[in-house]
């Protein structure tokens, strides 16, 4: 009776320990499925407490109402390039922002993260100043455009300038292509960049921004 016993356990135990070995349960995969769990789970619990990426441009809409944007990038006066963005007052893209990277790679923003300052561009207004008759061919419209622009510290909200831009059609001569019904072009990019690149290079001045700067449109 006793070596029946007997053998029944040693049968049991080497049965148990032919189990452990295909599981991995002794020997150098001991544990390893439960390491492999925990670092899982660290994963898992890093992507939850990892804080999401902000959308660019939709997560830097306050900055268009002088509203801070936290994840955005610190600003300071430098003669260097500063990360920019485009936006309208309603706080989406404005076109501008697909010149930059085309003209002004180096200042054009991809990311909230990134970028110092929001430039907020306002529709241009177009306004028929004058109009001019001709005997042998069509009258001709002298259109004069005008648009507003501010720039904004994107992470605090601040507006540091303001200005408006006003494009003026070149005079009328005698004799005109008689194609031509309409004289003036609204308000380009790289006038409204240049005066942004040059106050982010050297400083805000409150006085040289408020009067309006007016170009002339030479040829059409």
């Amino acid at each position: 009776m006793l070596k029946a016993i007997i053998g029944g356990a040693v049968a049991a135990a080497a049965l148990f320990f032919f189990m452990g070995l295909q599981t991995g349960a002794f020997g150098p995969n001991r544990g390893r499925g439960n390491n492999e769990e925990n670092q899982e789970s660290k994963e898992a619990r890093a992507k939850k407490t990892a804080p999401a990426r902000a959308r660019f441009p939709e997560d830097l809409a306050p900055a268009a109402r002088a509203q801070p944007v936290p994840a955005a990038a610190e600003f300071a006066v430098a003669n260097k390039p500063h990360k920019l963005a485009f936006l309208k007052p309603n706080g989406a893209p404005h076109k501008w922002q697909e010149d930059a990277e085309g003209y002004s790679e180096e200042w054009a923003a991809i990311s909230v993260e990134e970028t110092e300052l929001v430039v907020v561009v306002s529709t241009q207004k177009i306004d028929m100043i004058e109009r001019v008759h001709y005997q042998n061919g069509p009258p001709i419209d002298r259109n004069r455009f005008e648009l507003e622009a501010s720039i904004i510290e994107a992470k605090t909200g601040k507006v540091l300038a303001n200005r408006t831009f006003i494009s003026m059609p070149r005079k009328t001569v005698n004799q005109e292509l008689y194609e031509v019904t309409a004289l003036g072009s609204p308000v380009r990019y790289l006038t409204v960049f240049n005066w942004v690149a040059s106050q982010a290079r050297t400083g805000f001045n409150a006085a040289q921004n408020a009067a309006p700067l007016v170009t002339t449109v030479e040829r059409q």
